[in-house]
């Protein structure tokens, strides 16, 4: 096995919003969340990254606890096809998260279920969506 990785792009668009990454599976239309650590290292990984190193930066900021969990998520990552090899690794310095929370996923098949979680659904069912103030028309 290759230890130079990258994210999967390509098949898993992305999009980080506070501090939680969205992924979509273009093949299986499967929704993903990533959340803690996870966004991090989908993103350490963007420009192609070397495993060991990676898990070598998480041991000396974190331990080695952290380190371990973060080694079994990345092989759930390249499990799930959302790191493939990589031609190079880049070597550059990125910026560790301030503190660490272990990196997990969460997966949607159901789109309903995330669009559920909109506070769009928060509707006053006197005013409906979108209550719009018509006292400056």
């Amino acid at each position: 096995m290759t230890n130079h990785l990258k994210s999967n792009v390509a098949r898993f668009p992305s999009e980080t919003i506070e501090g939680e990454t969205i992924l979509i599976d273009s093949e299986k239309g499967v929704v993903l969340l990533l959340v803690g650590s996870a966004p991090w290292i989908w993103t350490r990984f963007d420009q192609g990254a070397d495993r060991d190193a990676v898990i070598a930066e998480l041991a000396a900021a974190y331990g080695a606890s952290a380190a371990s969990e973060c080694s079994t998520f990345i092989e759930s990552m390249i499990a799930a096809e959302l790191l493939g090899p990589a031609a190079e690794a880049k070597s550059d310095p990125y910026p560790l998260p301030e503190s660490y929370t272990p990196p997990s996923m969460e997966t949607f098949e159901d789109i309903s279920e995330i669009i559920m979680m909109d506070p769009i659904h928060e509707v006053d069912p006197n005013a409906g969506w979108p209550n719009r103030d018509t006292r400056d028309h």
